[in-house]
Formats: C-alpha cells, sequence, structure tokens
C-alpha cells in the first residue's frame, strides 16, 4: 500500500513539471558599436578594424604598434564572434514579437527594444530612391544597383528593404491603425513609427522624389516626411472638430522655426506645458482636446505592453500661459499624435467635394476675390512691416495684383484636381510651379509666404455665406491651406534645416543609454602599459599578449558584457 502511495504521488509530481520550462544560461553579451556596424552592412573584418581605429583614436595609441596590432587580433574574434550571435538574431529581430518569447537568448527588455530600433532604422538615401517602386522580388534582385548609387552596403539595404515589405503585408493584412500595428506588432519607439508611417503613406500613394524637376532636385527624405505628416493628418482624417481658431493659428505661425528651436522634443514640450499649467481655457478648445483625446484612446492598452515610450492617455487640456494667452499644441505635436489613430490613408472625401465647391465659389463671385486680394496684400504689408521693425528699416510694398491673382488660381486648381491620383502624386512640383514661383515676386521668405496664405485664409472665412450654412467647408479649405503653406515652407527650407527640425519632432527623451562595455577595459590598460614603458624585448611583449589572452576568459567577457 505505501508503494502505491508513494507512486501515485511521483506521477501526481511528474505531471506538475509536465509543462514546466527551465532554462540555465548566461545574458547574451551584446556590444553596441558592434550591432552598430552589423545594421549598417558592415563585414566582420571592415567592423574589427573600425572598432580597432576607434579605441586607439579615443584612448590615444598608435594603431601601427606592435603592442597595438598584436590587440587586434582579440578585436577581430571578439567581432567575429558579435557577428554570428547577430546572424542568429537576425531572423527573431525580423519578428520582434518572437523575440520577447524566445528562451533561446537571455536578453533583458530595454536592451530588446534598443536592438529593435536600431534594426529598423533607415537611410533617407535609401528611403527616396524606393519611393514610388513596388516592392517585389525583382527590385530586391536589383538592390545592388541601388547600393552603388547610394553608396550604403548591399546587406543594410536589403535588411531596410524587408522590413518595409513586411510592414506593407502587415498592415494589408489588418484594419487597425497603422500606428498601433507597428506599435505592438513591431514594437518599435514612437518616434520610429511616425517616420515609418510618414513613409508608408508616400510609397501607398506612389509618390517618386526621384523623378522631381530640376528646381525640386533638394527635395531631401526629411521634407517629404513632413509634408507626409502634414497631409496625413490634415487631408486625411475628417476634421470636423477642429476649430476655426485652431487652424487659423497653425495657418499663422511658423511650425518649422518652432521645431528648429525647440531645445526639448516638441511633442514632449508640449505635454509638460499642459501638464504644468492650470485646466481652464475656452470652449473651442475643449472641443478640440476633447476630439483628440477621443482619437488617442484607440491606442489604449495595458500596462504589460513595453515600449520605448507610449502616448499618453490624458492628452494635453487647454491651459494659460503666463501672460494669460490660451497655450495651443504645436501644429507637428497635434499632427503627430492624430495620425496614430487613422485607420486609412486615403484622402477625405469630404474635403475633395469641399474644395470643389470653394473652386465654383470663387468663379462665381468676384467680390469674394477682391476682398482675398485685399486681406492677402495687408498680411504681406504687416508681415515685412514687422520685419522691417526688427531690422530698423523702412518697407516699400507696391501691390502685385497679377502675382496674387495667379497664386490663388494655382491653389484653386490643385485643389479641385486633389481627388486624382496623379495629381496628388505630383502635388510637390505643381505646388512650386502653380503656387510657388508666382508667389517668389512677392514673397521671398517663409514668414512672407505664410502671411500671404494666412490672408487667403482670414478673407475667404470673413466673407464667405459658407459660414452660416456650410460651416464644414470652410473648414476644409483653411485645413487645406495649412497643408499647402507647411509643403511650400519646407520647399524654402534647406536640408540642414530641415532635417533638425525633423529630429526635434520624432525624438524623445531617451529611456535606455547603451554604454560600450567589452573587451577595452583589459586591452585599455596593457596598452597603455606598453606606451608608458620603455620598449620592451620581443619575449616581453608577447608575454604581455599572452596575459591578455588570458585576461579575455570568458568570466571577464561575462564581467564586462551589455549594461552588467
Amino acid at each position: 500500500g505505501n508503494d502505491n502511495a508513494w507512486q501515485k504521488r511521483q506521477k501526481r509530481t511528474c505531471l506538475a513539471f509536465r509543462y514546466m520550462e527551465i532554462v540555465v544560461g548566461e545574458p547574451a553579451t551584446i556590444i553596441p558599436r558592434a550591432f552598430e556596424l552589423w545594421v549598417g552592412g558592415a563585414t566582420a573584418s571592415q567592423a574589427a578594424r573600425r572598432r580597432f581605429t576607434e579605441f586607439c583614436t579615443w584612448h590615444g595609441f598608435e594603431s601601427r604598434s606592435k603592442a597595438a596590432e598584436a590587440a587586434f587580433s582579440l578585436f577581430r574574434a571578439d567581432t567575429e564572434d558579435q557577428f554570428r550571435l547577430f546572424d542568429l538574431l537576425d531572423g527573431l529581430l525580423g519578428r520582434p514579437q518572437r523575440l520577447r518569447s524566445q528562451l533561446l537568448f537571455r536578453i533583458p527588455k530595454d536592451l530588446q527594444l534598443w536592438l529593435i530600433e536600431k534594426y529598423y532604422g533607415l537611410d533617407d538615401a535609401l528611403v527616396t530612391d524606393l519611393l514610388g517602386k513596388k516592392l517585389t522580388t525583382r527590385l530586391r534582385k536589383e538592390l545592388d544597383e541601388v547600393s552603388s548609387s547610394t553608396g550604403i552596403p548591399l546587406r543594410s539595404c536589403r535588411r531596410q528593404f524587408d522590413n518595409l515589405q513586411r510592414m506593407l503585408s502587415s498592415l494589408d493584412e489588418t484594419n487597425r491603425p497603422a500606428g498601433d500595428v507597428l506599435e505592438r506588432l513591431f514594437r518599435l519607439p514612437h518616434g520610429l513609427v511616425t517616420t515609418y508611417m510618414c513613409v508608408l503613406y508616400l510609397q501607398t500613394h506612389r509618390f517618386q522624389l526621384q523623378n522631381l524637376r530640376r528646381k525640386l532636385a533638394d527635395f531631401g527624405a526629411s521634407k517629404a516626411y513632413y509634408c507626409a505628416l502634414v497631409m496625413y493628418g490634415l487631408w486625411t482624417w475628417s476634421a470636423t472638430t477642429d476649430p476655426t481658431s485652431i487652424l487659423m493659428t497653425w495657418l499663422e505661425e511658423d511650425s518649422l522655426a518652432t521645431a528648429m528651436s525647440a531645445g526639448t522634443p516638441l511633442l514632449d514640450r508640449e505635454l509638460d506645458r499642459s501638464a504644468s499649467l492650470d485646466d481652464s481655457g475656452s470652449p473651442e478648445l475643449m472641443t478640440y482636446f476633447s476630439s483628440m483625446q477621443s482619437d488617442s484612446a484607440m491606442l489604449s492598452r495595458d500596462s504589460s505592453m513595453d515600449t520605448i515610450s507610449r502616448v499618453p492617455s490624458n492628452m494635453p487640456r487647454p491651459s494659460h500661459s503666463p501672460r494669460g494667452e490660451p497655450a495651443l499644441p504645436g501644429l507637428a505635436a497635434a499632427m503627430r499624435l492624430r495620425i496614430q489613430g487613422i485607420r486609412k490613408n486615403g484622402l477625405d472625401k469630404r474635403l475633395i467635394g469641399s474644395l470643389r465647391e470653394v473652386r465654383n465659389y470663387f468663379h462665381d463671385d468676384r467680390e469674394i476675390l477682391d476682398a482675398c486680394y485685399e486681406s492677402m496684400h495687408a498680411e504681406l504689408v504687416k508681415a515685412r512691416q514687422k520685419a522691417a521693425d526688427k531690422a530698423r528699416g523702412r518697407v516699400h510694398i507696391r501691390s502685385n495684383v497679377s502675382a496674387l491673382k495667379a497664386t490663388l488660381k494655382g491653389i484653386l486648381s490643385i485643389g479641385s484636381n486633389l481627388g486624382s491620383t496623379k495629381e496628388f502624386r505630383d502635388i510637390f512640383e505643381d505646388l512650386l510651379a502653380r503656387v510657388g514661383e508666382p508667389l517668389q515676386e512677392i514673397a521671398s521668405t517663409r514668414a512672407e509666404i505664410s502671411a500671404v496664405l494666412h490672408g487667403l485664409g482670414i478673407g475667404f472665412s470673413r466673407n464667405t455665406s459658407f459660414r452660416q450654412s456650410q460651416q464644414s467647408v470652410v473648414i476644409d479649405f483653411l485645413r487645406f491651406l495649412v497643408g499647402i503653406k507647411e509643403c511650400l515652407a519646407a520647399m524654402y527650407t534647406t536640408n540642414d534645416e530641415m532635417e533638425a527640425a525633423w529630429k526635434a519632432i520624432v525624438k524623445r527623451r531617451p529611456t535606455y543609454r547603451p554604454r560600450e562595455r567589452s573587451v577595452s577595459t583589459p586591452i585599455a590598460d596593457h596598452l597603455e602599459a606598453a606606451d608608458t614603458a620603455t620598449p620592451n624585448p620581443p619575449s616581453t611583449v608577447s608575454a604581455s599578449i599572452q596575459e591578455l589572452t588570458f585576461d579575455m576568459s570568458p568570466d571577464v567577457q561575462r564581467n564586462h558584457s551589455f549594461g552588467s
């Protein structure tokens, strides 16, 4: 009887441990610089030489000395070992959800997110070359030509190509918002999610940056990202809750200048400002922010989801600055939050219909035309007078009605044809030819362009019968003008300024800063001793190398592992 009871207990114990998985291992040793070089497409020998050169430059050692050349073999062996590990992680990084659930490598959560962020990084030159092309297997075989033209290693080109192709296929299989898919399925940080959403938006509408006309030859990827962000947020979503005052503020302000002068990331600065001030505000602002909060509610999730950063559940509420003026959210910050909840990236049909109605209205009513011309000229005079006051000079402006007429005609023509796929694909060229070139005769800076379009918005919103009958038409035309203004502002901005502005828009406070912990510490000690000591005979040098090799035991590697 005792034997049978013992057997039953033993059987229950076996059943209890039947579904238990026990893994015994050490944390994976990952060197950040080696991973960055691997992601960039470098070979193991190139990465080893690059790491060794940077190491010697940092510590002030002579890279061609005997001790240094002997130490290079350790860098090469360490880099080859790292690259073998990265090749094993390649399949898991392509499916970030598997990386979280796998049991083969012990990788901390913050390190996983850092690896994913680096693995899904984008090169602007490659994005510029791929936009407008179908990401097919045939194009992947021709990436060697793209690599030679852009200077990006072929391995890196294939990695980015596969990432974009994987994302497009994932979005086609679901009806969820693109931002939600990229954040949950690919575990990307919010800044990288915004960049990818802009790239996918341009790719879906087949925008081509390679075949732009000569005057747009310097239209870089950062400018395309910013224009896509504005068009995605303003022209895709039916902004029925955007009050006219908010749109007029966005039409008047210089959003790029605000982003370029931002000491802290734009989105974080708006969130911090709203959290530190009171909650009072006008009814229009309350309506606006309540709509933004309802959009962001789609992104709410449980606290178990691990990301570098997440959109807060409570959006910025209307507040007042110390001067008593309402602190409005920046355009780029609002668009970045808005596109997170958009499910489709097609143009708003109501916007297209409203723009056609506006064109017919302008053709039928000459009084509204004259009122808009006067308002555009008046705002331009104010902008130049303001600039002249800062420079303590005088301003002389003569009215150029023909340029104003050509500008308005171009805007109405682009708006009425916005529903055409081809016309929308060529919007950058049309803006430059139909709006930008006429504006050059009367406006030469970003501030003057904003003033002219702001005047058009004032003249239309104040002198139209749509204010009483169809308020949505006024709102649609204003948000179309805001998008036009921001695209023109990007064209009048240098690539360096645009890159700085885009980094300020998408950047968030870093939550993880990897530190280089590898074989550098023991090598630095021995090289420093070799440099400061008297020249050693060959036998002493070989002994130092043997001692250095002894220091590279598994215990030393574990002590200098990543994040230990």
